[in-house]
């Protein structure tokens, strides 16, 4: 874990760059912690948000994500990414799959070497308090279907970030995803609400975070992260009730306009 503190335009930022998401649950002491909040803002209960961190997986998160990915891939597979040398990604149907129903695996997706080098995705994986449980859950499934869909097409890195601090100070951590092929369980424990509101937002609150958006940068903004967002990288800011209703009502026209950001035109 790499700890320092990073001048920003509006502020001070406390960063907290770890390894991996277990070296954030172990040296963090995540496992140790009181849990925050309620069962009902958690979308889960202490002893279930427990179980699930020894696990180091999310089941019901896990099932969001494939929701989505099935969802996303026919849209996704034959596209561009725009990385110099494009990768070929051939849809080719899987009997077996049609016959048991199920439309990921209806499409084979064969991955070919890129030049290209990884393109980076930040996560942001805090959410307005306003945002229900079960529409977090839902926009970070949705979220991280696309950065796995990507990952199919092109080379990708992503890490998540969460926001937190106060209004003069932003309390930073942030940790990979193991990607290509993105790791599932790992992706779902780190983006869902019980994770991020019962013990990212506890952990933070012991460094001086306060529930506030880190630097007043409401809905998270990459200026939060200094130097560390170059050229060409990707940010998903955080969860809002109009971005949550927006995956509700049309979850393909949501992913087009979070495509298009990172380079994808479909």
């Amino acid at each position: 874990m790499r700890q320092y503190t990073e001048k920003v335009k509006k502020g001070p930022v406390d960063r907290y760059d770890f390894d991996s998401l277990d070296e954030f649950i172990r040296v963090g002491g995540l496992a140790d912690l009181r849990i925050n909040g309620s069962d009902r803002w958690r979308g889960a209960s202490a002893d279930t948000l427990r179980a699930w961190v020894a696990q180091r997986s999310c089941p019901p998160q896990v099932a969001i994500i494939d929701k989505y990915r099935n969802l996303f891939a026919p849209v996704l597979r034959d596209v561009n990414l725009g990385l110099g040398v494009a990768p070929t990604v051939i849809g080719v149907p899987c009997v077996p799959a049609v016959l048991a129903g199920h439309p990921l695996n209806m499409i084979g997706l064969t991955d070919v070497e890129s030049a290209a080098p990884p393109r980076r995705i930040w996560v942001e994986v805090v959410a307005s308090a306003s945002v229900d449980a079960e529409s977090f859950s839902a926009r970070a499934g949705a979220a991280i279907a696309l950065c796995d869909l990507l990952s199919h097409l092109g080379p990708v890195e992503v890490r998540c970030v969460a926001s937190t601090g106060t209004h003069q100070r932003g309390v930073v951590p942030t940790w990979p995803l193991m990607s290509n092929p993105l790791d599932l369980n790992y992706a779902a424990l780190s983006t869902h609400p019980a994770f991020v509101r019962g013990l990212e937002y506890e952990w933070a609150e012991a460094r001086g975070a306060n529930g506030q958006w880190g630097l007043d940068l409401v809905g998270g903004s990459p200026k939060i992260l200094g130097k560390s967002f170059e050229d060409g990288d990707v940010y998903l800011p955080a969860a809002t009730t109009e971005d949550t209703k927006a995956i509700e009502a049309d979850p393909v026209q949501w992913l087009r306009g979070k495509a298009a950001e990172a380079g994808v035109e479909i």
